[in-house]
This record gives structure tokens, C-alpha cells and sequence, in this order.
């Protein structure tokens, strides 16, 4: 699941539930990661007022992002999915995918 900068905080919302995900990567054109969107810093910015569920993503997001490369070993994408319950596949500033704990514990069990 992806985002775009446009995309209501309100319909990522809904996505982000429907899945059972609290972040999301926010990509821009050709697929590139401009940010992440995460439900903490999310409800952060509608109870200060600062925020709507008719915002638009871009507007509550954060630019500093968790990132590896396909090349990156498991060791080190564990390592820091362990520190934040994600990590973001990149290639080229090109967004890939998003690993998870279980998307580590699935290449444990396969080995």
C-alpha cells in the first residue's frame, strides 16, 4: 500500500485500518518515496488542530525515513525493523516495498 502527497488523511486512514498498518510510504511521481505517513504523528496533528481528516497526507507526514536497498543484508534490515517495526525498500529513489517483523520471521522460517 502506498499514498500519494494528495491522498486525505481521512482515506489513508481507512486503508491503513483496513490493512493493519500505522505507517504508510507516501510516494510521488515515477514511484519515488517523498515521506512516510504514520498514524502517531497523525493523530498528533488532529488534536493540536493543525490537521483534518480532509488534509492531505503531505501536510502530517515525516520526510525522514527508514530506508534500505534490495542489496541490503537481512541482518541489517532486521536489525532495524526491530527499532521501528518497519523498514522501507528503496532502489534508485525508487519505493519497493515495506518489510515488517513477519516478513523477517517468513525468510527465518524458510532458511
Amino acid at each position: 500500500m502506498t499514498l500519494t502527497p494528495e491522498t486525505t488523511i481521512g482515506d489513508a486512514l481507512k486503508v491503513m485500518k483496513t490493512i493493519g498498518a500505522s505507517v504508510a510510504p507516501i510516494v510521488g511521481e515515477c514511484g519515488s518515496l517523498v515521506g512516510q505517513f504514520n498514524q502517531s504523528k497523525c493523530m498528533e496533528k488532529i488534536l493540536s488542530g493543525e490537521c483534518s481528516t480532509q488534509t492531505a497526507v503531505s501536510k502530517c507526514s515525516d520526510s525522514t525515513v527508514k530506508h534500505v536497498s534490495s542489496e541490503t543484508s537481512i541482518g541489517k534490515a532486521a536489525r532495524i525493523v526491530q527499532n521501528n517495526d518497519y523498514v522501507f525498500v528503496v532502489d534508485n529513489g525508487t519505493y519497493k516495498r515495506t518489510i515488517y517483523h513477519f516478513d523477517i520471521l517468513d525468510f527465518i522460517q524458510k532458511e
